[in-house]
């Protein structure tokens, strides 16, 4: 059976950066983030049709690197929702494109926390 997106929501609720050995509180020229939006990361968060498990309301927090070219690494998970959603968030974030963190002009590399609720409709 083909993969098919998630007939629930998924939801990006807040944002939370650290810039590696600086203070939390910096004004950013530019807060990193997908290169087509959160929006689109959400769309990029599948699983099959067939898996009952995806009918149920659960929520995972990710902690990451988002490095100065955008990469992504350093997983951490923050708050579990169970091994198949915690790797479904992994995934999702992985697959798209990032934008790094500006401060005065400057691409830095920044520590990001992203909770992702996954929501039956």
């Amino acid at each position: 059976m083909k993969p098919q997106k998630l007939f629930g929501m998924v939801l990006i609720l807040v944002l939370s950066i650290q810039v590696f050995g600086e203070p939390q509180r910096l004004n950013y020229d530019r807060e990193p983030c997908p290169v087509m939006g959160f929006d689109y990361l959400c769309k990029q968060i599948k699983c099959s049709y067939s898996d009952s498990w995806c009918d149920l309301d659960k929520t995972v927090k990710l902690s990451f690197r988002i490095d100065a070219d955008g990469a992504v690494s350093r997983f951490r998970v923050l708050l579990s929702a169970g091994e198949a959603f915690d790797q479904l968030a992994i995934q999702g974030v992985s697959s798209v494109e990032w934008q790094p963190a500006i401060i005065e002009g400057q691409k830095i590399p920044v520590r990001f926390q992203l909770p992702i609720q996954f929501c039956k409709r």
